[in-house]
């Protein structure tokens, strides 16, 4: 790898927990080695110099990016990204230099073209794309991931007119400072708002459930004020006024708060002020849960949200790549279901229970069992009931870890789009549920009539051991309707169904998404349910034209035929009623003039 024909790196990047894992995933590969690291300012200019000396040729991966990250001097707090690469193209014009940067603003990227800049990709890209994209520039080429950008003139020449500010005339300059200065207060406020965000999620359990939900809604109405108030503020700057154009011990404006807002910090506010509801099942399908009081449910999926926090910060620092993730989902959904259990049950290591029926019987023997060693034995069923069924769990995670835009009804919405929002959402919370119930399947099976179980987690209205064999029969009649019937109907119908919560409880969506290579794996009972299906569309047509022919020909002999007919006959009825009224009333007027003449 350390041959004079590798491909030779310097990473310059303010977070270490990235240079480190951008390093090992370039060493996997046996052409590229990394000459070395450093942090935007005077260390990362100590080691260009040294390198230089040693005439090393080398390809700079830069992020810009420095804000919100901490500096070792107080020169280094004074340069901005722009203002580093900048010096760098000043001092070292022929020095390639590529972007790694989540900064995505067109003004920047042009600004960074203007300086001389080589190319730019997103933070998120492939490795081996990464590693394409480095060798197109140490060839001396330009890449730029977006194609959009026009590209000037005296692209890649660095010259003063590039480099001169624009003066800005003082009622601009004031205003702009000014704004500036209220979005650092903001973005102050902001960062304890979510420090406080994160601190209760993390402490969050069982004996302060409700006092967490409360300052949890309080911090999110608050941050949402912040925001609105930030956004504003933006709105005041001067238009024709760049703040991105390097300014000596000035700042680069921070994005607006579309673009700033921590995706996974709001999809978990929302889940959480969700939980605020009594969370009643209004999808009418028996779930797990049901069984639990509402305070449990709410903790239950309390602890899952906190877990699958815990597992995502831990994939961050993993070296995990995008193309990974559907390898790793089974494993990283049966660890969040583990720790889940693992924490919703710890006050129960032991239960009572019957030697030969485990459940409780008066005339058997008693033994201790421990409860979760029992519940995470019966994984495989969890798994092909449940967990293998979740969907689109490593779509979720790919947004969440990589930002990758989510597909939804066959549209690629980008990150931080409403649509994207409410879809991400929306797979959360079926993941929060999904789990929720996983982990009470096994205790279903295996101490759903233990005493100490009932009397701390279930519903008052599923206590008895009749109603409580009365709900695992409705779940085992689930089960087997959704595997034979809705399960094919869904594939079928390339959808899949998500419990999302909502104000008043949790309900069932459907969502579309392509499943074709699915409907090909179908057999027996469930392929004959699609066949059953595909032929009732086929003949649904004809069926429903016959019987409007046939309906219509009832219909007109109906009216025109027999309503005729009964017509005449009624207007015979009528008639002859009237010459028989026509008669009796002549015949009484004949006897009146007889009995007169009689008189």
């Amino acid at each position: 790898m350390n041959g004079e024909s590798a491909l030779q790196l310097l990473l310059i990047d303010n977070d270490p927990i990235f240079r480190m894992g951008l390093k090992f995933s370039c060493e996997q590969f046996s052409d590229i080695e990394i000459l070395g690291e450093a942090e935007v300012g005077a260390e990362a200019i100590k080691v260009i110099e040294n390198l230089i000396t040693q005439e090393k040729k080398f390809v700079i991966i830069l992020d810009i990016d420095t804000q919100n990250l901490s500096a070792k001097t107080t020169q280094d707090l004074n340069i901005s990204g722009i203002e580093f690469c900048q010096q760098l193209k000043t001092s070292y014009p022929q020095l390639p230099i590529l972007l790694l940067t989540s900064l995505q603003e067109s003004a920047l990227l042009i600004l960074m073209q203007e300086l001389g800049v080589n190319g730019y990709c997103p933070k998120g890209i492939s490795i081996s794309e990464l590693v394409t994209i480095i060798q197109k520039v140490a060839n001396g080429e330009y890449y730029w991931e977006n194609s959009s950008l026009d590209v000037p003139e005296n692209y890649g020449k660095v010259t003063t007119s590039n480099l001169k500010v624009q003066a800005a005339n003082f009622f601009k300059t004031l205003r702009y400072n000014v704004c500036k200065s209220g979005l650092k207060q903001i973005d102050l406020s902001l960062a304890k708002i979510n420090s406080q965000l994160d601190e209760s999620v993390k402490k969050l359990d069982r004996k302060n459930l409700t006092s967490v939900l409360f300052n949890v809604a309080i911090n999110s109405g608050q941050r949402r004020e912040l925001l609105t108030a930030r956004w504003i503020i933006n709105q005041l700057l001067p238009s024709s006024f760049n703040p991105l154009v390097p300014i000596k011990n000035s700042e680069v404006i921070s994005p607006t708060p579309t673009e700033e807002i921590n995706i996974k910090t709001a999809l978990f506010e929302v889940t959480i002020a969700k939980l605020n509801s009594n969370l009643i099942n209004l999808s009418r399908l028996p779930m797990e849960t049901d069984i639990l009081r509402t305070t449990k449910k709410q903790e239950l999926i309390c602890i899952a949200l906190c877990k699958f926090e815990d597992i995502l910060d831990e994939l961050r620092i993993t070296p995990i790549l995008r193309e990974e993730i559907p390898q790793k989902r089974n494993e990283i959904v049966s660890k969040l279901w583990e720790v889940t259990t693992q924490v919703f049950f710890s006050k129960y290591y032991q239960v009572e229970i019957s030697s030969r029926t485990m459940t409780l019987n008066s005339f058997a023997e008693k033994i201790r069992v421990e409860v979760i060693p029992v519940l995470l034995n019966d994984v495989e069923n969890v798994h092909n009931f449940i967990l293998n069924k979740i969907p689109l769990v490593e779509e979720l995670i790919a947004y969440l870890l990589f930002e990758v835009p989510l597909v939804v009804d066959n549209k690629s919405c980008a990150v931080g789009t409403p649509e994207a929002m409410q879809f991400s959402e929306a797979l959360l919370q079926n993941l929060l549920i999904s789990i929720a119930n996983a982990v009470m399947y096994p205790l279903l099976n295996n101490f759903a009539d233990v005493e100490e179980i009932k009397e701390d987690f279930y519903s008052r209205q599923l206590l008895s051991t009749r109603d409580i064999e009365k709900f695992r029969n409705s779940l085992s009649w689930r089960y087997r309707i959704e595997e034979y019937v809705g399960e094919p109907k869904a594939i079928f119908e390339s959808n899949f169904s998500l419990f999302v919560l909502n104000e008043t409880g949790i309900k069932k969506m459907a969502i579309y998404s392509p499943r074709r290579h699915e409907l090909a794996k179908l057999s027996g009972i469930p392929l004959t349910v699609t066949l059953l299906l595909e032929t009732r569309d086929a003949i649904a047509p004809g069926v429903r034209a016959t019987v409007s022919f046939i309906g219509s020909g009832i219909v007109y002999l109906l009216t025109q035929v027999v309503g005729r007919g009964i017509g005449l006959i009624g207007r015979g009825i009528f008639q002859g009623l009237g010459n028989s009224f026509q008669d009796a009333k002549l015949g009484r007027n004949n006897n009146r003039e007889e009995t007169g003449r009689n008189n």
